[in-house]
């Protein structure tokens, strides 16, 4: 839908619009329904979507994002935005590499600091490492999440900007309307909060090997969450323009980073 553009400090990694092959296997489970979209990945690498996916509504092509109070501001030189949730978490209004909203900027693999010109299973530093193995080295907090050296958006932005928790993310899917759309002819979600302040969450797909796929109808975005029980996958925010929800995903893969302030 979107069109196509080059990212900030561009990693020399092709793109395409991958046709990927999809299998859906439901399991029905305590009376709810669970889809489980097998992305022809390796052992390892199945999604897990323990939630239901959201359907989103759809509106016009936007050329800016309005804003409708004091209820944002800059922190190290980045914006953020105030959507009026519980928590009181700031959400900043651009990815880590991007210079605005509609930008894609970089991809990471969880739990490194650093780009690469190529995603896989070989060159990833958390890659199979067990909670125990995560926690004792520092990796990680009590709460599975990631520790200050270990997070993109601290490193790369600096002060108190750091990756969501999977919680965290879970507040913004629940408590904000999430709107499929295009921002200056790139598509994402309007996400627009109980204050109707809103951020734009850009469709900048993932990297896999040498290659970015869908990087104009997916969103895929890290959480700072390891799933405890599993040594290979971390909890991420998936989304295509039909629906929306929490993932699980190969530790491996290139995926953007949304940072937040308290």
């Amino acid at each position: 839908m979107g069109k196509s553009q080059l990212r900030h400090k561009s990693a020399p990694l092709s793109r395409r619009n991958a046709r990927i092959k999809k299998w859906i296997l439901c399991i029905a489970g305590s009376g709810v329904l669970t889809v489980l979209i097998l992305l022809g990945l390796k052992l390892g690498d199945k999604p897990i979507n323990n939630t239901i996916p959201q359907k989103p509504n759809t509106v016009k092509t936007l050329s800016s994002i309005k804003r409708y109070g004091p209820s944002h501001g800059t922190l190290n030189g980045h914006e953020w935005v105030d959507l009026g949730l519980p928590s009181g978490t700031k959400w900043a209004t651009k990815n880590v590499g991007a210079n605005k909203p509609e930008e894609f900027g970089d991809l990471y693999s969880w739990g490194e600091t650093s780009t690469k010109t190529s995603y896989t299973d070989t060159n990833c530093i958390t890659y199979r490492k067990d909670f125990a193995t995560l926690l004792k080295e520092k990796i990680v907090d009590a709460d599975a999440n990631l520790t200050k050296d270990y997070d993109a958006a601290s490193a790369n932005w600096g002060s108190t900007w750091r990756i969501p928790t999977d919680e965290e993310f879970k507040e913004l899917m629940d408590l904000c309307k999430w709107e499929f759309t295009e921002l200056n002819g790139i598509s994402g979600y309007l996400v627009t909060g109980p204050n109707k302040e809103s951020i734009f969450i850009v469709a900048a797909g993932y990297g896999i090997g040498e290659t970015i796929v869908d990087n104009e109808d997916l969103g895929d975005y890290w959480t700072s969450t390891s799933a405890k029980d599993l040594n290979r996958v971390s909890y991420s925010l998936g989304f295509s323009p039909k629906s929306y929800g929490r993932r699980c995903y190969a530790r491996y893969r290139g995926r953007s980073i949304r940072p937040i302030t308290r």
